[in-house]
């Protein structure tokens, strides 16, 4: 429950919360056409590192790099190396491309990102998939920004949704799950 105590707006100001999956909360304020965003994610890419390297601990706000069992976020934190690159096979539990973000992430030639069920979710911003594979066993929504799709996109869940909110193309998609799967597209 989140509460905010002795808090008007008059309409000038809104607060919308949402909740990625259980336990990690997005919050975007909008005070009279500006926008802010939190989030209770650990990862938070803040580009603090010599280099945009995804695997440089130094440009996560935690300062460590996330492994399988972590969310991750990119918003408007970044101030240098704001264009993380993926140069190495990388798992995640899920990835969250906030309204804020203007930055690009690569997925270079040739790797694998795997995200879990925490899923992928894309507001902003642009992701380029090039000739790797991207897998998710989540949900996956682009609702703004340029998703360029990876030579695979495969998803693996029992239960996924896949929400697109634009013209998308996908070029090898595979749908892989056990026989009580399902797969919602809007």
């Amino acid at each position: 429950v989140i509460y905010y105590p002795d808090w008007s707006c008059d309409d000038v100001a809104k607060v919308e919360h949402m909740t990625l999956v259980t336990g990690n909360h997005h919050l975007i304020f909008d005070f009279g056409g500006e926008s802010a965003e939190a989030f209770n994610a650990a990862y938070v890419w803040d580009g603090g590192g010599t280099d945009a390297l995804w695997s440089n601990g130094d440009n996560w706000s935690s300062n460590i790099t996330p492994t399988s069992g972590d969310t991750v976020t990119f918003n408007n934190t970044c101030i240098t190396n704001c264009n993380p690159v993926i140069s190495a096979n990388t798992s995640v539990l899920g990835i969250t491309m906030a309204a804020t973000y203007a930055g690009t992430i690569t997925l270079n030639d040739g790797f694998t990102l795997t995200i879990g069920t925490s899923g992928f979710s894309q507001s902003a911003g642009t992701f380029i998939g090039g000739t790797g594979t991207t897998t998710t066993s989540g949900s996956f929504t682009i609702s703004g920004g340029t998703f360029n799709a990876a030579s695979t996109t495969e998803f693996t869940g029992n239960s996924t949704t896949i929400n697109i909110n634009v013209t998308q193309d996908f070029y090898d998609l595979v749908m892989n799950s056990n026989s009580i799967a399902s797969k919602t597209i809007t």
